[in-house]
């Protein structure tokens, strides 16, 4: 909870040290809003969705990024709130996302994909051998303030298994880069 905590503080730090710095948005806007049967089809859906369902405080949206009985499983309602209550700033607007750059983690037999692999299985109790993928997607979020447009990087660590994407957990920057 506290790497969590630490992610979306950071990232709340980061819009308002932006809207301190500029207030260009250098005309690029976020993309239309998802809805519960797009998320499982890309990762990059899969990434936006999971931050769309956090910043709108859609617990619907949300559960549909993850594996279906996980949800309750691994974090349940109350992760939710706290996350919704972390990114509580209500002098933003929440405009939406946009896909970013996509880093993928290793090929299946590299020996950080099967280490991720696991960690994943155990935390959302999937099969390991059911994930064909693993990606790094960095997703903008765009925030308005003040009648000004903002965006910041997110980066959400997503997974395929049996043909669908779902949402793992937030990267920070340098795990993004360092990995």
């Amino acid at each position: 909870m506290t790497k969590v905590r630490k992610l979306f503080t950071t990232l709340i730090l980061s819009v308002i040290l932006i809207t301190s710095f500029s207030g260009c948005d250098n005309g690029v806007k976020p993309m239309d809003m998802l809805t519960k049967s797009s998320i499982n089809i890309s990762a990059a859906n899969c990434a936006r969705g999971y931050l769309q369902a956090i910043f709108t405080y859609d617990e619907n949206l949300f559960m549909a990024c993850f594996p279906e009985d996980a949800y309750d499983r691994f974090r349940g309602p109350e992760y939710f709130k706290s996350l919704c209550e972390i990114t509580d700033a209500s002098e933003f607007t929440f405009l939406g996302t946009r896909n970013g750059a996509v880093r993928p983690i290793g090929e299946a037999e590299d020996t950080l994909f099967k280490d991720t692999a696991i960690r994943i299985a155990s935390v959302h109790g999937v099969d390991e051998n059911s994930i064909t993928d693993i990606q790094v997607v960095n997703t903008k979020v765009y925030f308005s303030s003040d009648g000004k447009n903002f965006s910041n990087d997110c980066y959400v660590m997503v997974y395929k298994s049996n043909n669908f994407w779902y949402a793992f957990e937030l990267e920070t920057p340098e795990e993004e880069t360092d990995s």
